[in-house]
């Protein structure tokens, strides 16, 4: 929950235009949180609060995926 606290804010102050959707499993039963950034399909384990921040900011704003976090790559740019 702090977590999910943490993105609804990151994306308010970084004027993202991103759609935010809580699943209580996404079927991966370790390695958690897991965080899937769409519609590339990329997904990132393991998620902190710094890491959440920098895939924001470097991902979700930039574009460009934090490569030594990605888990999997499973969307339509996969």
């Amino acid at each position: 929950m702090a977590l999910w606290e943490l993105l609804k804010q990151g994306v308010r102050d970084l004027g993202l235009p991103a759609l935010r959707t809580k699943a209580a499993c996404l079927r991966v039963c370790t390695g958690g949180p897991w965080l899937v950034v769409y519609p590339e399909g990329v997904w990132y384990g393991a998620m902190t609060p710094g890491r959440l921040d920098r895939v924001l900011r470097e991902h979700v704003a930039g574009g460009r995926p934090v490569e030594e976090w990605v888990a999997a790559k499973t969307g339509c740019g996969a």
